[in-house]
């Protein structure tokens, strides 16, 4: 066995629920990231033990979704301005 000290920024452990007030997200976006692979997580106990998350580990995802994030343009073209007068199409105008 190793006599290695573990840094205690990487024995921080956060639960779902902390994690999702860490990263201020819904504890149901916590689990998606998670089963995603998005974020690496642990289980404490035996079999299915609660999750548990290492604060590396979220502080590398805001790092990693930071470094991703670019401004996206749109594709879309703008919406044309609507007329006033959009109401009254039944109504023919003598042409000049």
């Amino acid at each position: 066995m190793s006599t290695a000290t573990i840094p205690q920024s990487e024995m921080t452990l956060f639960t779902v629920r902390q994690a999702a007030e860490f990263l201020t997200l819904s504890s149901k976006t916590v689990y998606e990231l998670l089963w995603a692979g998005k974020i690496p997580f642990g289980r404490l106990g035996n079999g299915n033990g609660g999750i548990r998350i290492k604060k590396s580990s979220l502080v590398n995802y805001v790092e990693k979704s930071f470094e991703v994030a670019v401004p996206v343009q749109s594709t879309k073209k703008p919406a044309a301005p609507k007329s006033s007068v959009a109401g009254l199409r039944h109504i023919k105008l003598p042409v000049s």
